[in-house]
């Protein structure tokens, strides 16, 4: 499943199942379209509170449903579609909690850093429940994999199982590309799994966000890329002209 966001800020966006673009053999670039009927899932959004300097205070992750209310002003024919956002992960980052599925846990008890990790590296570990999660980052993509319990029935008094035998891939995420002369790609993420429920989408989107949204927000080109474009060709045609009138202006001196 592809999802792509509609934004810079991926504290302040939404989610929306997209039909996915892929690449076949050939290079060309062909796009994979929704399955028909009634979509899997619904969107997905963020939304962050920020203080001075961009400062996270907290984070909500949930889905969005569209209800349609009568809008007063007009007639009853019209209508007003509102957007209702149910809640599933709830971040606190000045307690550094987070909140889903009804438990509170800190930062240090739901995550750590992998044995091996550099201290410059945004790997991290994530327990929750029974659930084990690993995160990974390169070259502009995190992966989420969920780890396979040797014994799926058998928990240690911690809680925690005993052994794994792997891990399977549950979600890539595509971080921002920009490009100078043409339209910036913006992140996406891809689940593996169609059936997945949507509150553990929630709670992955968040593990695979959260250093992201630690950082300072993206911002949108504050000028269009065309107008640069056009000023550039702008000046092309200018120098042209210029070196041209010049070359006239030597071969009459010459002639």
């Amino acid at each position: 499943m592809f999802f792509a966001f509609q934004g810079y800020d991926l504290g302040n966006d939404t989610i929306v199942l997209s039909a996915e673009p892929a690449v076949d053999s050939s290079g060309s670039v062909k796009v994979v379209p929704l399955p028909e009927g009634p979509l899997p899932h619904p969107t997905f959004a963020t939304q962050t509170s920020r203080g001075f300097m961009d400062i996270n205070k907290e984070t909500t992750i949930g889905t969005l449903s569209s209800t349609t209310a009568a809008s007063p002003s007009k007639s009853e024919k019209s209508k007003a579609q509102e957007r209702r956002m149910e809640n599933f992960v709830v971040v606190d980052w000045k307690k550094e909690t987070v909140t889903y599925a009804g438990v509170t846990k800190t930062f240090k008890e739901a995550h750590k850093k992998p044995a091996g990790a550099g201290w410059t590296s945004s790997d991290l570990d994530w327990t929750w429940g029974e659930k084990r999660y690993k995160v990974k980052h390169k070259n502009g993509t995190v992966t989420v994999s969920e780890c396979v319990p040797k014994t799926p029935d058998e928990v240690t008094n911690s809680g925690s199982y005993q052994a794994f035998v792997g891990s399977d891939q549950a979600a890539v995420l595509t971080l921002l590309k920009r490009h100078p002369f043409k339209k910036d790609e913006l992140a996406n993420v891809r689940f593996t799994e169609l059936k997945m429920p949507d509150d553990e989408m929630a709670f992955i989107l968040f593990i695979i966000l959260f250093s992201n949204l630690r950082l300072p927000p993206d911002e949108p080109p504050l000028v269009s890329k065309h107008f640069y474009i056009r000023i550039i060709s702008q000046i092309h045609c200018a120098l042209v002209l210029r070196d041209g009138k010049a070359l006239l202006q030597k071969q009459a001196v010459s002639s």
